[in-house]
This record gives C-alpha cells, structure tokens and sequence, in this order.
C-alpha cells in the first residue's frame, strides 16, 4: 500500500516538474506560476493519464501498431489538450506549443521514470 501511494506521488512530482519545465521553455505554453496550481495542473495530468490514456490507447491500437507507435503522441497531446480544456490556469496556444509540450513532457516524464521508479 505504501509503494503504490508512494508511486503516486512521484508521479504527480514528476508531472509537475514536467509542466513546470514546459511553462519555462515553450513560449505557447502558460500556467499561473504558483506551487499550488501546478500542483493541480499535475495532479489533473496524472488522473487523465491513469484514466483516459489506457482507454484511448486500446481504443486506437490498431493505428498505434500500423504507425510503429507513433500514434502514441497524437493520444499525449490530446491528454495535454485535455488539461487545457479542464483547467482555466493552464492555457496552450497554438498547435505547435502543443505539440513541443507534449515533447518535452514525455521525454521529462520517461527520464525521470526510470532514473527514479527503477525497480
């Protein structure tokens, strides 16, 4: 019991470093910069991702395995664009900064995930 909540909290860590990070480097890609709402904003992510992710994916296997799992990235920008629609604090302007921050995102979140939840 413990792993799993601690698990959990390194993941909302991970996303808020993640959209911290996104916010500093991505110009298309603002939150109100207080610990409080990208805590939300991260919490949010990870609940969209633990929720609707694994639904979309199953969903749209057929066009992940035909794109070599390129697809994948259509479904993280749409989870990022999901953020955005569900939280007035996190704005993305543009098609482009979507896509960056889906970029810089994921590769945060790959890297640390095995840098720090290696079993």
């Amino acid at each position: 019991m413990f792993n799993i909540l601690r698990n959990v909290f390194f993941v909302i860590a991970i996303n808020a470093l993640a959209i911290y990070a996104a916010d500093y480097f991505i110009a298309g890609f603002q939150i109100e910069e207080n610990l409080r709402e990208i805590i939300i904003a991260a919490a949010t992510l990870s609940f969209i991702n633990f929720t609707f992710r694994p639904l979309l994916k199953l969903i749209f296997s057929p066009l992940i395995i035909i794109t070599l799992g390129l697809f994948s990235l259509i479904i993280n920008a749409f989870t990022l664009y999901l953020l955005d629609y569900f939280l007035k604090t996190v704005t993305i302007i543009g098609l482009d900064s979507l896509i960056l921050a889906t970029l810089l995102i994921g590769i945060i979140n790959f890297l640390c995930q095995r840098l720090l939840l290696r079993r």
